[in-house]
């Protein structure tokens, strides 16, 4: 139901569970967060389900509605044309590290996530997180991480983790500085055309709900809508007590 996320506690300071849930038994949420003496827990549901959240209200469990995220999926049938502006894709390996951390920081620096709705969170952590997301996705053997090249300059990436057939675009994007140039597009066809040719049969990229301009990007490449998600942050009494005296 809930598990420790080390990552995170290390990361904020708070003592930080998470996890997916379909639906919330109250008596079971209240024992985890009591026993494991749970500070914040993390835990995206799907929307569909809003009477959980209601139920959490009934209950007077203290909670952040964080964000809500949606999912568009994608199931290609046929290779993309591939956009030419002078923009290249390069497989990541170590040595650019330091290139996809300027990268990240520089484009996700301002970005407005749950993590970043929540004050109890301290927000210049949030892009440091990402960076350890992605490089850890991209190591492992589901992987995968490419960026995107505009007349010889790192202007953007694109990182997927893959599972059975399925493909998900766990995070990317592109240097403000670079906008408008095809480049995030040219991107995505790429992602769209390994997975064609190597079998993938769903492809899955999310954002939060008032992101609407990459999901104009995604419709216009025939993403549809397929998800949602709530992220609530459920807090323990004293927590919720300092929540409040930042708010």
């Amino acid at each position: 139901m809930l598990h420790y996320s080390k990552a995170e506690s290390d990361r904020f300071g708070y003592r930080i569970f998470r996890g997916n849930l379909d639906e919330i038994q109250i008596d079971q949420i209240l024992s985890i967060l009591l026993k494991e003496n749970v500070e914040i827990a993390i835990v995206r549901l799907p929307v569909k389900n809003v009477r959980v959240v209601q139920h959490l209200q009934k209950n007077n469990i203290q909670f952040i509605l964080a964000d809500t995220l949606l999912y568009y999926t994608l199931h290609p049938t046929a290779t993309p044309t591939e956009i030419n502006y002078g923009i290249e894709v390069e497989p990541y390996q170590d040595y650019h590290s330091e290139i996809l951390n300027h990268l990240v920081h520089s484009i996700f620096s301002a970005y407005k996530n749950h993590y970043s709705h929540n004050a109890l969170l301290n927000s210049q952590f949030i892009a440091p997180g990402y960076f350890e997301w992605i490089t850890t996705t991209c190591k492992g053997q589901q992987g995968k991480c490419w960026l995107l090249k505009y007349n010889q300059q790192f202007a953007g990436f694109i990182a997927c983790k893959f599972t059975d057939k399925t493909c998900e675009i766990i995070l990317n994007g592109v240097l403000p500085a670079f906008a408008n140039r095809g480049i995030y597009t040219n991107g995505l066809k790429h992602v769209i055309h390994y997975c064609e040719q190597n079998h993938y049969t769903t492809i899955l990229i999310s954002t939060q709900i008032d992101n609407v301009k990459v999901q104009r990007v995604w419709q216009n490449l025939n993403f549809k809508l397929s998800h949602g998600y709530y992220t609530i942050h459920i807090l323990s009494k004293e927590i919720s007590l300092k929540y409040t005296s930042l708010q």
